[in-house]
């Protein structure tokens, strides 16, 4: 359930695996897909606009370290 409330708090990123437990919960009928999909919609919209899909020449910062593959 951290998962869900995580999700429909807004929280669209997480660093660790909380979020395997979705499609469980999605099962369970106490997420929707819309509301998944809502969420990944923010989080691809707002990493199209840091440029993370930009060619790297095209993107100002892509020469620091921490941005670096």
């Amino acid at each position: 359930m951290r998962a869900v409330a995580a999700v429909k708090a807004g929280t669209d990123l997480t660093c660790g695996g909380e979020y395997k437990s979705l499609l469980d919960e999605v099962k369970a009928g106490h997420i929707t897909e819309a509301e998944i999909t809502q969420s990944a919609v923010r989080l691809f919209t707002a990493r199209m606009r840091l440029g993370m899909f930009d060619p790297a020449d095209r993107v100002p910062y892509a020469e620091d370290s921490v941005f670096r593959e």
